[in-house]
């Protein structure tokens, strides 16, 4: 019953290849809800997200906590998960994976440029409110560069999760309630998210008896088949 399951899981994540110029929304499609912020589709496979007003226009311009710009996806993910997506932040701060979304709590994956950190650590988001979780469990010295495009892969396996960017292993995080719930993407001043892709992890890539100690995979080995993009405009 493993195959079925995986072929539903990507079927599910790929929705329409293509979409025309013509009739390209200003949100992304069904399967992603706007909680805050406004998103619309770029290109043919990204995503905007947009927290700023009409007269922030210097690069690291940024929004209060409360109103960073957040989509939610409706697809439920798996157990053991590898999410992949490319970051652009045109203007502003931070560009986030949230990761198992469940009601209010999810475990975050952060690129933030004032403090030159990548982070990981555990968000409750409940609506007005700031993000009241702990944000830093762990991190790592990382420049973020407006402009510049970042490719970011995240393992999840065994409620414990491992980050590369650009193909260079960054950081670990452990993490109770790591498994299954839905995908986020949060912005703090312009962003794009493109390719944003998601592969069930099978045995081989997530033993059963892996724990973060044991290794840490080069990302370039692990690639996933055939690019499935979640479908931001049909």
């Amino acid at each position: 019953m493993k195959k079925p399951t995986l072929l539903l899981m990507v079927l599910a994540l790929a929705g329409c290849a293509s979409t025309s110029p013509d009739t390209t929304p200003l949100v992304p499609g069904p399967d992603w809800q706007v909680v805050r912020g406004q998103w619309h589709a770029v290109d043919e496979h990204g995503v905007n997200g947009n927290c700023l007003t009409p007269g922030q226009r210097q690069p690291n311009s940024s929004c209060g906590g409360d109103k960073m710009a957040v989509l939610r996806s409706r697809v439920p993910l798996p157990a053991n998960y590898r999410v992949e997506t490319e970051v652009v932040v045109h203007q502003g701060v931070l560009a986030e994976l949230m990761l198992s979304w469940h009601e209010a709590r999810f475990t975050r994956f952060v690129l933030y440029g004032i403090d030159r950190r990548a982070y990981a650590g555990v968000g409750y988001l409940r609506l007005p409110d700031i993000d009241r979780g702990v944000p830093s469990h762990v991190q790592s010295a990382f420049e973020l560069y407006t402009g510049r495009r970042y490719r970011l892969a995240v393992n999840v396996c065994n409620k414990q999760m491992t980050a590369w960017v650009d193909g260079q292993p960054l950081l670990r995080h452990s993490d109770p309630k790591l498994a299954g719930g839905v995908l986020g993407l949060r912005a703090n001043g312009s962003v794009n998210f493109y390719k944003v892709r998601v592969k069930p992890l099978d045995d081989f890539d997530c033993p059963r008896d892996f724990s973060g100690g044991d290794f840490m995979r080069d990302a370039e080995g692990m690639l996933p088949p055939e690019p499935a993009p979640l479908c931001f405009s049909c």
